[in-house]
């Protein structure tokens, strides 16, 4: 985890206090040192935690939070005596530090949008086996803290091969697309979406109890089944999803005990949902 993913992962109030904390202990240096240094451009450090979390408006308001008390300090240093080559300097601060702001706001939202779509699918537009995996750790370790249930399911198409074989791949990626769209009405801000493989998607849903999840995901699978029936495509699919109570610390072992239990739904007749609980490594 780099220092902008850590950056973004505290609370504003967090960076604020440490960023507020790096000003004074700026301005005590500055006052040691006495004005024939300029260590202003520390000033940037504090200034690029705040707009890395809260963005350009912020870094703006902070940077003439530190521009103001900077030149109060200066001047005491000078006497109390706030002389022009003292504005000259403040306002060339000010200005080097909006500048900075700006170029660090719009790079950080063009690593968000570079991130966004490397993250992506490109056909269906869900989370890409790797971006997945790298929530969903993220996920588990949450739940983990919490010592909340974690369900994660898996599912493919039954016959895809024939779809494309039969019907072409344009018509295979337009279900691959559908299925996509399909089951989103039902997903929370805080579970997880992705395509792994050709016909091969996981869900991840934080925080359900085994009854709840199970309902959840029975209702997945049927919306999954109606959403393209209705648009005129006469796939069915096999699922398995496993609640795990506590939280495993393995993502892709999770994964794989769900998907194994999607290929029992395969060999008990296939257009089927399986759901199982696993308490301390144990199936109930």
């Amino acid at each position: 985890m780099g220092i902008g993913d850590w950056i973004k992962r505290q609370n504003k109030a967090t960076i604020y206090l440490i960023a507020l904390g790096l000003f004074f202990l700026d301005e005590y240096i500055d006052s040691l040192v006495g004005p024939q240094v300029n260590i202003s451009f520390f000033h940037l450090i504090p200034i690029f935690l705040i707009v890395w979390n809260s963005g350009f408006w912020t870094g703006t308001a902070y940077s003439i939070f530190c521009t103001v008390v900077s030149g109060w300090v200066e001047s005491i240093q000078d006497g109390h005596a706030f002389t022009g080559p003292l504005l000259f300097n403040a306002c060339a601060n000010l200005v080097f530090y909006i500048s900075f702001s700006l170029v660090l706001d719009k790079l950080n939202k063009n690593l968000e949008v570079i991130t966004r779509m490397a993250e992506k699918d490109g056909l269906t537009g869900l989370l890409n086996f790797n971006a997945f995996i790298q929530r969903a750790e993220r996920a588990l370790d949450a739940a983990i803290l919490r010592k909340e249930p974690v369900t994660v399911a898996y599912f493919d198409v039954d016959n895809f091969k024939k779809i494309n074989d039969s019907l072409g791949h344009r018509e295979g990626d337009e279900v691959l697309r559908l299925i996509g769209k399909a089951p989103l009405a039902l997903l929370g801000a805080d579970d997880l979406y992705g395509r792994v493989g050709g016909d091969e998607f996981v869900i991840l849903l934080p925080g359900l109890t085994p009854v709840l999840a199970g309902k959840k995901m029975r209702d997945i699978f049927d919306r999954l089944g109606k959403g393209l029936w209705d648009q005129g495509k006469q796939v069915t699919f096999s699922l398995g999803s496993v609640t795990f109570l506590p939280p495993p610390p393995n993502c892709k072992n999770a994964i794989h005990e769900a998907d194994q239990l999607m290929y029992q739904a395969k060999r008990d007749g296939k257009n089927r949902y399986l759901h199982q609980t696993r308490a301390g490594g144990s199936v109930q």
